[in-house]
């Protein structure tokens, strides 16, 4: 099967949170959308079926690149092309500076980063050879601030930065475009299990000029943006979108 009668969306990470809601999205825009991630895609019963056949879910060890960069080739061979790449997988697993392993820092960085360049690489040659495409980067509000409790997803979310301009350089000359995004917290259901506090969310919406939650959808709007021809001549730039919370304050 081949799916040259469509747009093609790859994004890693789509099984929830951001990228459930960008797969989602997608979908609802007419693209085929692929989906890598570790783990199976969320509540996908609750698609409507003229969407859901649009929809290729493959479950991928981020962290290990022999199987990602073999995955990834095989399915650009199947696809024929991409138009989008959102890499956006990452995982903020909380670490102490001084006791995080070696071993542990490694995996995190694969996981957080690797894939990041590993996704870009392949299918940046495709998007080049095509003349066209749009490569998104979700990075953090983290690279730009001082944090504790997760270095290597700081560091990770920090180069993924420098990883976007340098390819923006690498493929300009072929008219495809690689931008990052950089999200403030924002609330999904893993960080509303594991890491919100009424204290912690309430010192959050504190440093933001948009007194609200930030939610999953508030990232739909900037990756359309940067993904149709309205952004065709902006490429290597990083948009943060986290409610003003950082470059207002005092």
């Amino acid at each position: 099967m081949t799916y040259d009668h469509k747009k093609v969306a790859l994004i890693s990470g789509g099984s929830s949170g951001i990228g459930r809601a960008l797969v989602v999205e997608f979908l609802n825009q007419g693209y085929q959308v692929v989906s890598v991630d570790k783990t199976p895609f969320e509540q996908k019963d609750q698609l409507k079926p003229t969407i859901l056949k649009n929809l290729i879910c493959e479950i991928a060890d981020l962290s290990n690149a022999s199987i990602i960069t073999n995955l990834i080739q095989e399915l650009i061979a199947k696809l024929k092309k991409v138009d989008v790449l959102i890499n956006n997988a990452a995982d903020d697993f909380r670490h102490g500076f001084t006791t995080i392993s070696l071993e542990e820092w490694d995996r995190r960085i694969r996981n957080n980063l690797s894939h990041y360049f590993i996704m870009t690489q392949k299918v940046g040659e495709i998007m080049a050879k095509q003349g066209h495409g749009s490569i998104i980067n979700i990075s953090s509000i983290c690279a730009y601030q001082s944090t504790s409790a997760y270095p290597a997803y700081s560091t990770s979310k920090s180069a993924i930065i420098g990883l976007t301009r340098a390819a923006a350089r690498e493929f300009g000359e072929q008219n495809v475009r690689v931008n990052a995004i950089m999200p403030g917290w924002i609330l999904t259901k893993k960080q509303q299990q594991l890491w919100v506090t009424p204290k912690s969310l309430t010192r959050q919406i504190e440093l933001q000029c948009l007194k609200r939650s930030l939610e999953p959808n508030d990232l739909i709007g900037p990756c359309n943006f940067l993904s149709s021809d309205a952004s065709a001549a902006i490429t290597g730039q990083c948009l943060s979108v986290d409610g003003g919370a950082t470059g207002t304050n005092p």
